[in-house]
């Protein structure tokens, strides 16, 4: 369709609770401290009144193993060939651009760079990646207008003066310097104020909400890697207080900000603006409409995309031994925190509740605990509330921890499996995590929590006073 989508502006979060959006250029977080909001899962949108379209790109990672120091040997060694990882951009998929010159520039970059052929960009473009099909949508070189960079915002209009705030939104990395000439992540104000012919104490940045990044690179003639330089990342919103002087801010002034853009190597596309595009966008309420997902067709009798089962019982594996790690971490915690207020159980306690867990039935051992002084000595500590990776009530003792254990230890490791198998899991379909989650906390709690109570004994004991 040719319409361009943008980054979306950092400014734009979803509320967690109601996956509604608000945009803080028009409702500033100040008033919304009751409801925690985040950013969206997407990067890129189509922005309009009330709507934000959103669109992802399809990614995959492979896996690859440097090359042999003795190529000599065919192949990768004990000590040689480090593995490392690309994410890279899948086929089949189409991306459209405009490239911004003179109409000579153009024309002699047409000639040169005809289009109907294959070329290769990106990096290891000699190897399996970077092939693509390129060509020239338009015969001859088209007159900048404003609609053709920022028609991401809805509906479409020139640049205009909106009042008492100037609204700057970077649409690509904007890279700069500081007074003293370095590269900084700073927002370049003084060349802001010249071309709205204003002095730059006259600039008054009241808000904004930014990210940073590092902008490198390879000189492929060199055969070295670029300086790295910080830059502010594109969907970064600058709001100046233009309350002052706003009668002396001309459309001319902004369309002239939106055509040049700011900062440096600005011919390479970096710092890239849109001016006064979000003023009513009037987000607030409105909700992510997703748009479908670029799908590239398989190849004729291409295998099932199922995960193979001994990958499945792999990454099973995997973020089980992750789960008792942090329960272990837990329980470390918790001996502590039990012997900063002196609180340990006694070593014949300790040895009798190391004995019950060995035993099938956790509770029937806890309900036949003879004793008061031994249940008041595993109801005496609460465990204090801190940021445990399982989910601990506040007012949980010893005693409920093992009888929690031994009645519902899928409520101890739930959201920690959960957790650790959409980490692992990831490029997996949705169906394929929950049947990996539903399996570990159906097969695998008990034991991990028996492992848990064990690693607690032991941690207690070794904090024991002799």
């Amino acid at each position: 369709t040719q319409q361009r989508l943008i980054p979306i502006p950092h400014s734009i979060r979803q509320f967690k609770e109601q996956e509604s959006l608000v945009d803080f250029v028009e409702t500033p977080p100040e008033g919304l401290t009751s409801q925690p909001t985040k950013r969206l899962d997407r990067r890129y949108a189509r922005i309009g009144t009330s709507k934000l379209e959103t669109q992802a790109v399809k990614t995959e990672r492979n896996y690859h193993h440097t090359r042999a120091g003795d190529r000599r040997k065919g192949r990768a060694l004990e000590n040689d060939g480090n593995i490392f990882r690309y994410e890279a951009i899948q086929a089949d998929q189409s991306f459209q651009g405009v490239v911004l010159g003179s109409i000579d520039d153009l024309v002699k970059l047409k000639k040169w760079l005809p289009g109907g052929h294959s070329i290769k960009i990106g990096r290891s473009r000699s190897a399996q990646y970077g092939e693509t099909e390129f060509e020239w949508i338009d015969e001859e070189p088209l007159e900048l207008r404003n609609l053709v960079e920022w028609n991401g915002f809805l509906p479409h209009q020139a640049p205009q003066n909106r009042g008492e705030h100037l609204i700057v939104t970077t649409l690509s990395p904007l890279i700069a310097v500081n007074d003293y000439g370095h590269p900084e992540a700073c927002f370049p104000v003084h060349e802001l104020a010249d071309i709205l012919e204003l002095d730059a104490s006259q600039l008054t940045r009241t808000r904004s909400y930014t990210r940073t990044e590092l902008i490198g690179g390879y000189n492929a003639h060199l055969r070295l890697p670029r300086q790295q330089l910080p830059a502010i990342a594109a969907g970064s919103v600058f709001i100046f207080d233009t309350t002052a002087f706003q009668e002396h801010i001309t459309e001319d002034h902004l369309l002239q900000l939106e055509q040049n853009g700011l900062g440096l190597r600005k011919g390479e596309g970096y710092g890239r603006v849109a001016v006064n595009r979000q003023n009513d966008l009037h987000l607030t309420n409105s909700e992510e409409e997703r748009l479908e997902e670029p799908r590239y067709p398989l190849p004729p009798n291409f295998p099932d995309q199922q995960m193979p089962e001994k990958v499945r019982d792999l990454l099973q594996g995997i973020a089980r031994t992750r789960c008792l790690s942090d329960m272990q971490q837990d329980a470390r915690d918790i001996a502590d925190l039990a012997t900063k207020e002196n609180k340990i159980p006694s070593n014949a306690l300790l040895g009798r509740l190391r004995l019950f867990l060995r035993q099938d039935s956790l509770v029937e051992s806890l309900e036949n605990l003879r004793g008061k002084r031994a249940e008041e000595q595993l109801s005496n500590y609460k465990i204090n509330s801190r940021d445990f990776k399982m989910q601990l009530s506040n007012s949980l003792t010893l005693y409920d921890l093992f009888q929690t254990a031994g009645t519902t230890p899928a409520s101890l490791t739930g959201d920690l499996i959960e957790f650790w198998v959409e980490q692992l899991a990831e490029d997996c379909d949705e169906d394929t995590r929950s049947a990996m989650v539903q399996t570990l906390v159906e097969n695998q709690s008990d034991t991990l929590c028996r492992d848990f109570l064990d690693y607690l004994l032991t941690a207690l004991r070794r904090k024991s006073p002799t």
